[in-house]
């Protein structure tokens, strides 16, 4: 029994002990290589409309194209080692991106979930998570179909039920829950060694012909919420004393930039000061910073993006859309996810820009919201 217990201890720390560190290696990648490659485009977005020479522009054009690659093979490894969209948006968002993900190996995965709020700790998601994967590559391997559902339901007694079903080939169950030397059996094993760790449950229900059902029982144990910490730093982002160009009768449109890079801030601003009716009146390093410095200038516009600690983009567009409507938020992020997308505009954002595409789509996007408050 004891040597039991401590397996079950040893095998949920183990797991644990990998998510921490892929969260690790993905903040790494993050913070440091996606953003230099983002700045480096901005750069040379700049350098190729400035330069008439023939030949020099079709050279920047070609390393614009490899940054864009190695961006891309970026977000692609970032999501790969953790997915930021678990720790910034939850359980659930992360679960229909994993769907989106499945699409790859010809799988179409439905997931379904009531109204009602899902709580877990971020060692629960973790699991949930990655059992979740796991349940579905089974799909992919075993099941012979191309669909699986993915279903979520909060019961009266604070459990969180997860299915995954598939309508496929089947199997006889018995075997799988003595003996697990077989091929492809540890993971189901450890899955069920992780969900009883946590205090929960883990079995499978499966007729050969008529499909398989896996149903993970965990028990509902709210934890803070699971977000993204690039910077401990507190210290708030002073607004800019705004210069307006002498003799520009444009209207000015007075913007706040709002990163946790300051690499990112510096060339977003240095590619909007190339315009003379942009006056950039504040940065800020977080969203509790944005909501601040908001209350202090007043913006017209606020470039806001979605990985930062304190207080995320979505979180502070809600807010700052909400107390001030007349304000525009354009919504910027290095991942390339619709999903993200999707809860950036329900928060009131009024555009969605990524980071790879904002020297040439950022200045228009403020002219087009700007336009929207004339």
């Amino acid at each position: 029994l004891v040597y039991q217990e401590n397996l079950r201890a040893m095998t949920s720390e183990l797991v644990v002990t990998e998510q921490r560190e892929r969260r690790r290696l993905s903040t790494e990648l993050h913070d440091y290589l996606a953003q230099l490659l983002v700045v480096c485009r901005m750069k040379l977005a700049q350098a190729i409309n400035e330069w008439s020479m023939a030949a020099l522009k079709t050279n920047l054009e070609e390393i614009d194209q490899i940054l864009s690659d190695s961006l891309s093979y970026t977000r692609t490894l970032i999501a790969e080692l953790s997915p930021s969209i678990l720790y910034e948006l939850g359980l659930v968002p992360a679960l229909k991106w994993l769907g989106q993900q499945m699409e790859r190996h010809n799988l179409r995965v439905q997931v379904q979930h009531g109204d009602h709020a899902i709580e877990l700790s971020e060692d629960q998601a973790i699991f949930v998570f990655q059992a979740v994967r796991e349940l579905l590559f089974n799909v992919i391997k075993h099941s012979g179909v191309s669909e699986a559902i993915v279903s979520l339901k909060r019961t009266s007694s604070q459990e969180l039920h997860v299915k995954v079903e598939d309508a496929g080939k089947g199997f006889h169950p018995s075997p799988i829950s003595t003996d697990y030397s077989k091929p492809g059996r540890f993971g189901l094993f450890s899955i069920r060694e992780r969900t009883e760790a946590l205090g929960g449950r883990f079995y499978i229900e499966s007729t050969p012909g008529k499909g398989t059902q896996a149903t993970l029982v965990v028990p509902l144990q709210p934890g803070s919420p699971t977000v993204v910490s690039n910077s401990d730093s507190q210290d708030i982002q002073k607004p800019l004393d705004p210069i307006v160009p002498e003799g520009s009768r444009k209207k000015v449109v007075r913007i706040l930039l709002v990163d946790d890079h300051a690499m990112i801030r510096e060339g977003i601003r240095t590619l909007l000061e190339h315009h003379e009716d942009f006056v950039i009146v504040g940065e800020a390093k977080n969203g509790e910073e944005a909501i601040e410095i908001t209350q202090l200038v007043l913006p017209d516009v606020v470039v806001m993006d979605v990985n930062m600690p304190k207080i995320n983009g979505i979180e502070a567009t809600k807010w700052l859309t909400q107390e001030h409507p007349s304000i525009r938020v354009i919504g910027l992020s290095v991942h390339e996810d619709k999903q993200i997308e999707k809860m950036l505009l329900e928060a009131g954002a009024a555009r969605y820009v990524t980071k790879g595409s904002v020297a040439s789509q950022l200045v228009d996007a403020i002219r087009q919201v700007v336009n929207q408050i004339a």
